[in-house]
Parts: structure tokens; C-alpha cells; sequence
């Protein structure tokens, strides 16, 4: 998928009576390269590697470039920017969320079950983008308050309508207790993101590195956690308890 150099056309060509002639200089528009190459999608593929890398932190357009085996005028064609990848990086992972939160909603299970397989699919899907809340951070650190609105909703507003369609069913059957979906967001979020955001440092300070047995021990604690603190049966003070309110 991806190329290790640009082809380049020479500006001298010969005729076919051998003559030099001289080729008329490339107007603007799309870089020269292999018809075959994606540079699109090589820019797209490579900065999602060069992240994981890194641990989220931010990757030179050079070194992306670089990677990717093509030159920055590739970047300005497609996206206009460092910046534009960025986004069009964040957007592209999200979409692939967005379909199997839908088809999650629709079914007819169990809510507290929804969001057993929930909880599960969000900590693969940061394992997989381990940089994506730090990248949604940084896109969002910008003026551009159209930008922050069209982020918001292709993340935080997609979880918060599920939230609030789990918390309406499991109050309305009596298994879950109200509360604010806002609340559940930043509850579940925090608890799933935390371990890859934090990577470097869990991993420098006390050798922790996520693998299939954490992942499947993280998955099953934190499902206990939020099911248990959520539940209507736990909404009601054990007698005799003193509250810290």
C-alpha cells in the first residue's frame, strides 16, 4: 500500500525525430505520482502507525511523510494541512464506531447487557487507537468553534444518545437507577481510556504493558464496576451506614 519514492517525469523528453524538446512545466494541481498509489490513504495509514508509536504524542509532517515514502505536496493536496490530516484521521476512526453503537442501541436485549458489550468493544477500540482522546484533545485546543462542534458530535454526542437510551430502558424495567448520562460519559471513558492514554508512564514506572490478558481482566473489572454502580438495586442506603454528603 505504500511506495517508497514519488516518480518524477523528466522536463526534457525526446521527439520522435530525436530532437530535444523541452515539456511544458506542470500547472497546480495533484502531485506526480504512481496512478496506482493511494497517497490518501498512505497518509491516513502512516499517521495512524507513527501515533501508536508514540503513544499519542504529536509526529513531525516530515517523519509521516517520510513513512509514507511521498512528499508534503501530497498533504497539501488531499487535506490542506498537517492540521486537516489530523482531523480527517480522528473523523475516520469514529466513523467506524458510530455504525456498531447504532446497531447496539437497536437491539432487544437487556440494557445493563448493552452495556456489558458496550464497555468491552470501547476498550478494544482504544487498544486499537490507543492516541485518539489525546488527538481529540489537541484538535480541539482551536478557535474554530464549527471544528469542536463537528468533533463533538461525531464522539461525545454519539455516546451520550446511547447513554441516555440505556439509562431510559434500565430505569423504565427497574434495573438501573437514574442518572445523568453526562455522568456515565466520563465515568466509563475515563475508566477505558485512562490505561493507553497513561501507557508510557504505566509502563516506565511500574512495567505495565497491555496484552490480550490484561485487556480481557480490564474489561471484565470494568463492567463490574460500572454495572454495579449503576444498578437500582445499590440506589437505596444500607441501614445504618452514615452518608459523607
Amino acid at each position: 500500500m505504500m511506495a517508497s519514492t514519488v516518480k518524477t517525469k523528466n522536463a526534457v523528453t525526446r521527439g520522435s525525430a530525436g530532437r530535444k524538446t523541452t515539456k511544458p512545466a506542470r500547472g497546480p494541481g495533484r502531485p506526480v505520482s504512481d496512478h496506482h498509489f493511494d497517497g490518501k490513504e498512505a497518509l491516513l495509514t502512516t499517521a495512524h502507525q507513527l501515533l501508536i508509536e508514540s503513544h499519542g504524542l504529536p509526529v513531525s509532517m516530515n517523519y509521516i511523510c517520510a513513512r509514507a515514502g511521498i512528499n508534503q505536496a501530497m498533504v497539501r493536496y488531499h487535506f490542506g494541512g498537517k492540521h486537516e490530516l489530523m482531523v480527517a484521521l480522528f473523523e475516520r476512526v469514529s466513523s467506524t464506531w458510530s455504525g456498531p453503537v447504532q446497531e447496539l442501541l437497536e437491539l432487544d436485549i437487556d440494557p445493563r447487557k448493552k452495556l456489558e458489550i458496550h464497555i468491552r468493544e470501547i476498550i478494544r477500540n482504544f487498544r486499537a487507537y490507543p492516541y485518539i482522546s489525546r488527538l481529540m484533545t489537541e484538535l480541539q485546543l482551536t478557535g474554530d468553534k464549527n471544528l469542536q462542534k463537528r468533533l463533538s458530535n461525531s464522539f461525545v454526542d454519539l455516546l451520550l444518545k446511547f447513554y441516555e437510551h440505556v439509562l431510559s430502558e434500565g430505569a423504565a424495567l427497574g434495573v438501573l437507577r437514574p442518572i445523568e448520562p453526562l455522568h456515565l460519559f466520563l465515568s466509563i471513558v475515563g475508566l477505558c481510556d485512562y490505561i493507553f492514554a497513561a501507557q508510557p508512564m504505566l509502563e516506565a514506572g511500574l512495567g505495565v504493558k497491555m496484552n490480550d490478558e490484561l485487556e480481557v481482566s480490564l474489561i471484565d473489572h470494568t463492567t463490574k464496576l460500572v454495572l454495579n454502580g449503576i444498578s437500582a438495586a445499590n440506589s437505596k442506603r444500607v441501614p445504618g451506614t452514615v452518608s459523607m454528603m
